[in-house]
């Protein structure tokens, strides 16, 4: 399988090797534990779509009582397409 599509906050994780394309859509927000957890299950991805994810809840949170330092960056080493709508 080189495609998992509609990925959305409920995603259980796991190790997708083989997946290049990867498609979110929430109609909830998608905070940054999600986005980890992304980055971890789909280490070889290439091309990410975002369609109607709705902005942070915790982020202001985040700021306000840390600076935003306790948010880690995210890497994904093979990306090379994100499209966000």
């Amino acid at each position: 399988m080189q495609y998992y599509e509609d990925i959305a906050n409920h995603f259980p994780g796991g190790l997708y090797r083989y997946v290049r394309v990867e498609s979110l859509y929430d109609k909830q927000s998608v905070e940054h534990e999600f986005f980890i957890r992304i980055s971890q299950s789909f280490p070889f991805m290439e091309k990410l779509c975002a369609t109607d994810c709705h902005p942070q809840n915790k982020k202001q949170s985040y700021k306000s009582m840390n600076d935003n330092h306790n948010l880690s960056i995210i890497k994904y080493f093979y990306l090379s397409q994100l499209e966000i709508e």
